[in-house]
């Protein structure tokens, strides 16, 4: 855009192109050009502007982590727990002797029993400080990608967690290669994705047995709703 300049001899403003006043047509020498002064308030208006996009933008981010994506509620099933604690105890058992042992679960059963097993011991997230309470957990097995969802609450703010992993028995240890993750409606970024795994670690903190089978776990056969589990 460009400036206006002053006519030294009546005092109108004139685009730069001109060589004579538009007004009392007195020449323009160049000594004589002097730019107009510009009205203020232009980059006040345009700081104000980015200041509203910025403050925007956080509330649509802290508005994303606060809106908890659905983490589906499964009833507890003392039955179910029951059976899904024997056959992980089974093989349990079968690790320690260093024996061979199978047992197959069904995702009904393992998020029957997770209910289960929060209500008799609910867990809480042992990061310092933060005091979050879980409240709800649940797994949808496919293959390849198993998803874990958790609910917890904090301060009677409800927070979600959902992550895309892809289980792996290799050298007999299982393992989680990580995948998509959100927090709340908020996608994680790659380089993240695996501080997210481990901010879920603690969820497990209560189950011994489980953790004991997976550092045993010499494969593991995953289809869509049910996992086939070998430790030897």
């Amino acid at each position: 855009m460009s400036a206006n300049l002053v006519c030294g001899q009546c005092g109108h403003a004139n685009r730069t192109v001109s060589v004579f006043c538009t007004s009392c047509g007195a020449r323009m020498v160049e000594p004589e050009l002097r730019a107009a002064p510009r009205r203020p308030g232009g980059g006040r208006s345009l700081r104000t502007v980015f200041r509203l996009l910025v403050l925007l933008v956080l509330a649509a981010f802290v508005g994303g982590l606060a809106w908890p994506k659905d983490v589906p509620a499964v009833p507890a099933d003392a039955d179910l727990g029951a059976r899904v604690a024997h056959q992980v105890r089974t093989l349990r058992r079968g690790a320690e002797r260093r024996a061979s042992a199978a047992e197959v679960f069904d995702q009904r059963a393992i998020n029957s029993y997770l209910a289960w097993r929060l209500q008799e011991t609910p867990a809480q997230d042992s990061g310092p400080g933060l005091g979050l309470t879980l409240e709800r957990m649940h797994v949808t097995l496919d293959d390849p990608v198993c998803v874990f969802r958790v609910l917890s609450r904090l301060a009677g703010l409800r927070l979600s967690v959902v992550a895309e992993v892809r289980p792996v028995a290799a050298d007999g240890r299982l393992r989680f290669e990580p995948g998509r993750a959100w927090v709340g409606h908020v996608p994680v970024p790659g380089p993240a994705r695996p501080w997210v795994l481990r901010k879920m670690a603690p969820v497990f903190a209560e189950l011994d047995d489980e953790r004991f089978v997976a550092g045993r776990t010499d494969r593991l056969d995953l289809r869509p709703g049910q996992v086939r589990v070998e430790v030897r």
